[in-house]
């Protein structure tokens, strides 16, 4: 079992308002003299089906309504993005999806964010934070409370260490073939066997390729049924030490920020308390500026893979399956 050490730095016995989604991290962190009146703010179905009237749900916030309008509106939000970034000169529709993608995909730290008050940016605030296995994705059993209250000289973030936290992850080891075919589906089965097979093969044995840059149930059931029809599967992965172009484009990336910030900063103030409208707007930035870059790393792999096949006819095609 692993041992948690307290961190001498944190006086719990001060802190009369936690965040906290880990029954284990709270009973832990009263025994080092976190008051027990304390309120703790949680989303943790867990925790609030409990009988301690000091747990309150942070979401409880968002009425129906609300969360109605959230929703719905999202469309019109995106759509207004993407228009704005395409508008731009030298922004392509794909870098525009981009944005509106991430735009989108942003909702959901706005949905924590809204859940915060004007008293949470100046009052002391402790962040009981989980660490732990997580599994084939990591630990991802943290609101983003840390990312948003950092500049609250008053907040504290502390880690704690789940207990027999030692969860297996998924693996095919001892799993027989016929299996793995009941539970994947053959065309998983040709997939996987396929890629490894054809890696090794040079491009004159092949008039198609197909490069798949992510996977899911449906890419890899098309990727099979290519595969069979003698097109040649390929993974392709962003050049992670590419920066050609990078900072060429870093002037068309302050014209995009500040052509959206408007667009942003409507719908930050809709929902978002007022000392978390500059904090929401840092964050989303920081995460597009990581999506183009991801974007322009997947673009040159993309065509630096097509510019290096021998194969003559280098034209993306929609294929009907």
């Amino acid at each position: 079992m692993k041992n948690t050490k307290v961190n001498k730095k944190i006086d719990f016995s001060q802190y009369d308002n936690v965040f906290c989604d880990s029954k284990q991290a709270l009973e832990w962190a009263y025994k080092h003299n976190l008051p027990k009146k304390s309120i703790i703010r949680t989303s943790s179905p867990a925790m609030l089906c409990g009988n301690n009237n000091n747990i309150r749900n942070i979401d409880s916030r968002w009425t129906i309504s609300e969360m109605k309008e959230f929703q719905t509106t999202i469309y019109q939000f995106t759509k207004d993005i993407y228009d704005a970034s395409l508008s731009i000169p030298n922004i392509d529709r794909v870098t525009s999806l981009c944005v509106s993608q991430t735009a989108m995909q942003f909702q959901k730290f706005l949905f924590k964010a809204a859940c915060l008050n004007e008293k949470d940016f100046i009052e002391k605030r402790l962040f009981l934070r989980v660490e732990g296995n997580g599994g084939l994705d990591g630990n991802n059993m943290n609101a983003p409370w840390d990312k948003i209250l950092n500049n609250n000289p008053n907040f504290s973030s502390y880690t704690y260490t789940l207990q027999d936290d030692d969860w297996k992850k998924l693996t095919t080891k001892g799993v027989s073939v016929l299996n793995r075919i009941k539970l994947g589906g053959v065309e998983t089965i040709i997939y996987r066997t396929m890629i490894k097979f054809m890696k090794w093969l040079p491009d004159r044995f092949f008039d198609r390729v197909a490069l798949i840059p992510n996977e899911n149930e449906l890419v890899i059931e098309t990727a099979a049924k290519l595969a069979m029809r003698g097109v040649k599967i390929e993974k392709i992965q962003p050049n992670k030490s590419d920066n050609i172009d990078k900072f060429c484009c870093m002037y068309e990336r302050q014209i995009l920020f500040q052509s959206i910030k408007k667009i942003l900063n409507s719908r930050f103030s809709r929902w978002v308390s007022s000392p978390c409208i500059p904090q929401c707007e840092s964050i989303f930035f920081e995460a597009l500026d990581v999506q183009l870059d991801l974007l322009h790393s997947m673009s040159s792999k993309w065509n630096q893979t097509i510019s290096n096949s021998n194969i003559k006819n280098k034209i993306v095609k929609m294929v009907k399956i």
